[in-house]
């Protein structure tokens, strides 16, 4: 996001648009892309179209802005992402008015190829208002675009928005669907009559053992028409549940041509699968080929049952499935929702015991970061007041969360790693109340690595952390304050730190009762003053007596082990109130502890008063 004195500045630059030319404004924009990337220059498209829109343009400035909305516009639907972008840019989405979206379009004297991009783009949206103007408009633009024949500056992600909305087209018939395509295009004039006769000829005579094998020779092409996939159908055996997940995965697997530059590395490794290379899908590799699903489901409706659905979707676990996209991800759950409605998702079935692991996980990678996809059942992290601005995030679902520890403990280790990773970054706190609230995984050293990579950074982050905190040491205070004292004894940097958490939180009273007794004399000479500690000492002595008293004695034997200096008993905190304290209550100990007592006595605090008259 822009701050807002880049915003001012762009919004000043096209305000004062009657002052510059052309190239002292393109100048500036490219001088501020360079500085803070492309939004600067989506922002200054935003501002030029709000001027057009929303101001008297009698000033002589019409012309100027259509001609720079226009030059913007132009690289803009070159972009594989023009779509979201011009919906971003232009606010489309909020164009409900009937006939507005012509209106605008005509006001701008937009070039045809960005007509069709802002109608595409209209299409998309989810306002059924604006995606119905949008359809109507380029339904009326189509004579316009055969006209101009082979559009030769389209980019390939126009060309394949415009071939797919002509492949999908209900109300045009296959004859006039490949007129439009080869008049539009030329260069498809052989592609379109080659695969008319492919269609022909690929169903003479032959016959399938599945669907999944009859869609993966024939590839995506044998979806872009109800009348063709019903042939590829009857050449097959009707649909068992298993054949239909298989074809379904086989979808899946295929559009994902590239990767994301940020995609897990397991991700990667799943792209270079051996599978994936010696089985392609036929015709997988053509961006501007794709699987048609409304009719692949329609298709499966004819010949099969409705309840084939939900069984197919229990199927996933054979050996060759895996989702290597995010695409591949969505084609699942779409295939589901046209199928089925309104019929929730079986996401459970994700979460079970699966043989083939990389495909599990292939799935969770892309799983976890869909908004309340796990968040299905009662069985979700609890923190009262603490995660209710999270309550449908998938990392709440403990059942999630338990399946990856538990395939961490597998050969699959380094991939859970970086499906966690996701959690990690996203939501470290909800992750660890998860792990805490697994108690049956107590013993799994996944989930200790977890706990372990989670804890320290949460207690040095303090005060930041100060709800977390709070709710750990409410609700599992043993497990922090077993670790927080593991902390402090290993690394003792750690104490000024674990003193401010205490004293923020009010539970230093708590921590100096664990019973690690070690811990606690070590810290109570940190944390106390020598009035405080005096009394502290004498509570502990009068209530434990030779449990608490036999760790003063080590504590001491160990003080002195390390120490150089010769008067250590009065120069190091804390020493002298514990060798005082035993003395004024040695009617507590017993025999064998008060000789060890006196020895260590005579050796230390006499040695030093001797060596204090010298």
């Amino acid at each position: 996001m822009l701050a807002v004195p880049i915003h001012n500045r762009v919004r000043e630059l096209v305000g004062t648009l009657k002052k510059r030319t052309f190239k002292q404004i393109d100048h500036e924009i490219k001088d501020l892309v360079k500085l803070y990337g492309e939004d600067v220059r989506y922002l200054y498209i935003s501002c030029l179209v709000d001027e057009m829109k929303f101001h008297d343009r009698s000033d002589g400035v019409e012309q100027m802005l259509i001609h720079l909305i226009n030059q913007e516009l132009s690289d803009v639907i070159k972009k594989p992402n023009f779509i979201t972008l011009l919906d971003k840019i232009i606010g489309i989405s909020k164009f409900t008015s009937a006939g507005l979206l012509e209106r605008f379009v005509e006001l701008l004297k937009m070039p045809v190829l960005t007509q069709l991009a802002v109608c595409l783009t209209a299409c998309h949206c989810k306002d059924q208002t604006v995606a119905s103007e949008g359809l109507r408009y380029l339904r009326a633009k189509l004579p316009d675009v055969s006209n101009l024949g082979h559009l030769s500056q389209a980019s390939k992600f126009l060309v394949q928005e415009v071939v797919h909305f002509l492949r999908n087209e209900k109300e045009i018939t296959d004859s006039v669907r490949d007129r439009y395509i080869t008049t539009i295009f030329p260069e498809l004039k052989s592609v379109v009559r080659n695969q008319r006769s492919e269609e022909k000829a690929s169903l003479a005579g032959v016959s399938y053992t599945s669907v999944a094998q009859a869609m993966k020779d024939l590839g995506p092409r044998c979806t872009e028409s109800r009348k063709f996939f019903s042939k590829v159908l009857t050449s097959c055996p009707r649909p068992a549940p298993a054949d239909l997940a298989q074809a379904i995965g086989m979808m899946a697997l295929s559009p994902s041509p590239t990767l994301e530059k940020d995609a897990p590395d397991m991700i990667r490794i799943l792209e270079m699968s051996p599978y994936a290379r010696q089985n392609p899908i036929k015709g997988s590799s053509d961006p501007a080929v794709s699987w048609d699903l409304e009719v692949f489901v329609e298709g499966i409706r004819e010949v099969s049952h409705s309840g084939i659905w939900s069984a197919a979707y229990q199927m996933f676990d054979y050996p060759d499935f895996y989702v290597a996209s995010a695409r591949g991800f969505d084609i699942i759950l779409e295939v589901f929702k046209k199928a089925t409605g309104d019929s929730p998702f079986p996401a459970s079935v994700f979460l079970q015991k699966w043989n083939n692991r990389i495909g599990q996980l292939s799935v969770l990678v892309h799983a976890v970061s869909k908004e309340g996809f796990f968040v299905y059942s009662e069985k979700i992290v609890r923190a009262e007041g603490f995660l209710e601005s999270k309550s449908r995030s998938s990392w709440r679902s403990l059942d999630l969360v338990e399946t990856l520890f538990r395939l961490g403990e597998t050969d699959q280790q380094k991939n859970v790693w970086e499906v966690l990773r996701i959690g990690l970054k996203e939501e470290p706190e909800t992750l660890l109340l998860a792990a805490l609230q697994l108690p049956a995984l107590r013993s799994n050293t996944f989930n200790r690595e977890v706990l372990m990579m989670l804890l320290p950074p949460s207690l040095w982050n303090y005060p930041k952390t100060a709800p977390i905190l709070t709710y750990l040491w409410g609700n599992h205070a043993e497990f922090i304050q077993g670790e927080a004292a593991k902390l402090y004894l290993c690394d003792k940097s750690f104490g000024t730190k674990l003193l401010e958490i205490l004293n923020g939180i009010g539970k230093l009273e708590n921590m100096l009762n664990h019973e690690d007794t070690k811990f606690t004399i070590d810290f109570a000479m940190f944390a106390y003053p020598k009035e405080k500690l005096d009394l502290w000492l004498k509570s502990k002595i009068t209530e434990l007596r030779d449990a608490f008293i036999v760790p003063c004695i080590d504590y001491l034997k160990a003080v002195r082990d390390r120490e150089l200096r010769i008067n250590w008993v009065e120069e190091v905190k804390g020493v002298s109130s514990i060798f005082r304290c035993l003395m004024d209550n040695a009617a507590y100990m017993a025999q064998k502890t008060a000789q060890e007592f006196e020895q260590l006595y005579q050796s230390s605090v006499g040695q030093a008063n001797a060596n204090s008259r010298h």
